[in-house]
């Protein structure tokens, strides 16, 4: 694990700028992923940084990693699980290592499968590969989308790293606002690739790769899921073959040359995968939980029921409302506004998880699997509805919405294509108070069909699939990325801590697109065969808990701890200095409805107040 950065000359001409320097420079910003040890690799046209933090091959594990005749380089941020079964593989066929690393067999595999070398690797990735005989640099990130990469491409210099403060150092990088981002972060509470807050700096979209030599820069994708599910397999063959798949990948998960343990919040997810850690172990496994003062809020009975079922080496923290130095830190860490209010407890966990081990597997993931969320019962509910507003013409839902004020907002819910559907279900602030929230000179420059921007390609590809195999691929390709990796990533990274997730191992997810959608969801039950198998495993108290999710009491702290901060931030903003936002929509509507108790928008205050918070340490250009 690590973090990696640097540019590629594409034109061969003096840039006007040192390159030993600029590199240093892009490497240091990055030392929380990677505080263990730093490599740079500078010739004519390219530069490679890294800042390694050491889980495999302590010793001669060093980055940038070259081939037998140097040729080759590769700095790479991640983890490739099955490198030794590679490995193997590439000695018989007369590739020589001068290493133990899992990095190395990206250079050798590159030489044995030319481009297609991504294809072989199973595990979590950000990687940039120079062949210093073509003059071409390859980046790739990893299937699901684990591993950050960010990059920006010039007529003359490609620039990449890990995260965009090491863009930000190099001073080719353009930073400018991009108000179609700004748009999608208050309607989905992040911001989803390709885009990033700013226009010229783009994420590499998961399962995609970017080869770009003298000649062309060409974007590709080389992976994708298709759910095509298989109807001849019993549910007991399913049960089995999850299982099988699930076992193997927290056992790939477990090799390292330091200690590791688990996140365990006492849900479904976590829990099986301490289970099958300690299958896999012969020690203990550390276990890892955080709670909150709040009992509504608090998971942390649920955990201490499954540390003592496994006899696990289990550690607590109580998160506590004075937490206003983390949000500094968060803002710092995520590089553009992130309204996901868990990123709290998971960097307090991530630090205190850090204090005795290296590297944690987690349960993230499952919901997207396996049907999780509540919202997909609602919306498969709302689906024996579905003929209804097509059949009916928009005059007829007019007079029937204001007959039914009550059902106004479920009409016109049901009349929404699907793209439109899924972001009017997801976001936090939706279209007509997005149009609210803006001013007018703002709301001229953001796009209006957002939901097609960013959600169209998905539903184009999942048009004949069912109603529940289309909004896990959307929310895979989207909000698994965008906001639950992305929070992961980032909040433990700012400790230097490594986040394994075995339930997306891409062959698991490969398993999974082939179940049928009832055996993951059937009337009010999500999870049926995971659930199904862990209860092979796990108390009862467990698999009949009910759906809680990583969440935050931030609704009673913005009215009480949090109460004169929020007002401080969102009354005297940057934004009304620079023309964002209705000051008056914002006072009137959002912050008095909450304090004054009327109506709980704690989460339009924090993706506001974060925004406010990103801005106010940012020297940008906003048009």
């Amino acid at each position: 694990m690590c973090g990696i950065c640097g540019y590629f000359n594409k034109n061969a001409q003096d840039l006007g700028f040192n390159s030993e320097d600029v590199i240093q420079s892009m490497c240091s910003v990055l030392v929380h992923r990677g505080p263990d040890d730093m490599g740079i690799y500078i010739d004519d046209d390219i530069a490679l940084g890294m800042r390694r933090l050491s889980i495999i091959d302590l010793q001669t594990g060093q980055q940038p990693i070259h081939n037998e005749d140097k040729s080759i380089w590769t700095v790479f941020n991640g983890e490739i699980y099955n490198f030794q079964e590679i490995q193997t593989y590439l000695k018989k066929k007369g590739h020589i290592f001068y290493t133990k690393s899992d990095t190395e067999v990206i250079v050798h595999a590159y030489e044995e499968f030319n481009e297609d070398f991504v294809h072989h690797l199973r595990g979590m990735f950000a990687i940039a590969l120079w062949d210093g005989k073509q003059k071409k640099l390859i980046l790739a990130r990893d299937r699901l989308g684990i591993k950050p990469l960010y990059y920006v491409n010039l007529p003359d210099i490609l620039i990449f790293g890990s995260e965009i403060k090491s863009l930000r150092c190099h001073p080719e990088v353009p930073l400018e606002i991009n108000p179609v981002a700004c748009d999608a972060y208050f309607a989905l509470g992040y911001i989803p690739d390709p885009l990033s807050i700013y226009k010229n700096i783009k994420k590499l979209p998961p399962g995609h790769r970017i080869i770009c030599d003298l000649k062309e820069t060409k974007i590709e994708k080389y992976w994708d899921v298709r759910f095509d599910p298989n109807f001849h397999k019993t549910f007991e063959q399913w049960q089995e073959d999850l299982e099988n798949t699930l076992l193997e990948s927290v056992r790939l998960r477990l090799i390292s040359d330091v200690p590791l343990g688990a996140f365990l919040s006492g849900g479904l997810d976590s829990s099986t995968i301490v289970a099958f850690m300690t299958q896999c172990m012969e020690k203990p496994v550390k276990t890892f939980s955080i709670g909150f003062e709040d009992e509504d809020h608090n998971e942390l009975e649920d955990a201490r029921r499954i540390a003592k079922h496994f006899h696990t080496e289990h550690h607590e923290f109580i998160v506590r409302p004075d937490v206003f130095e983390i949000i500094d830190q968060l803002a710092f860490q995520f590089d553009e506004p992130f309204g996901d209010s868990s990123a709290i407890p998971t960097y307090l966990v991530s630090k205190m998880a850090r204090q005795y081990v290296k590297v944690v597997l987690s349960g993230d993931g499952g919901d997207e699997l396996f049907a999780g969320y509540n919202r997909y019962i609602r919306e498969l509910n709302y689906q024996k509805w579905g003929v209804l507003p097509r059949t009916l013409g928009t005059k007829i839902i007019s007079k029937l919405s204001k007959r039914l004020p009550k059902g106004r907002e479920l009409l016109n819910h049901l009349a929404l294509k699907p793209d439109l559907r899924y972001l009017n279900e997801v976001s936090i602030f939706k279209l007509t108070e997005r149009m609210r929230l803006y001013t007018n000179s703002w709301r001229e420059l953001v796009e209006q069909d957002l939901a097609n921007l960013i959600m169209g390609t998905y539903f184009t590809q999942a048009v004949n699939w069912d109603f529940i195999s289309q909004r896990l691929y959307v929310d895979i390709k989207s909000y698994l990325p965008g906001d639950i990796l992305t929070k992961v990533d980032r909040a433990s990274m700012a400790v230097s801590l490594e986040v394994r997730v075995p339930l997306l191992d891409h062959k698991l997810v490969e398993l999974l697109a082939t179940v049928p959608s009832y055996f993951k969801l059937n009337g009010n039950e999500r999870k049926i065969i995971f659930r199904k198998m862990a209860s092979k495993f796990l108390p009862p108290e467990t698999l009949q808990k009910k759906k809680h999710g990583f969440s935050v009491p931030v609704a009673n702290w913005f009215s009480n701890t949090w109460k004169d901060f929020c007002m401080e931030v969102l009354t005297d903003s940057s934004s009304k200095r620079n023309g964002f936002f209705n000051h008056k929509y914002i006072e009137e509507e959002i912050l008095n409805q909450h304090i004054s108790g009327k109506k709980d928008q704690s989460a339009k205050l924090w993706t506001l107040m974060i925004f406010e918070l990103w801005l106010q340490n940012q020297n940008l250009k906003f048009v």
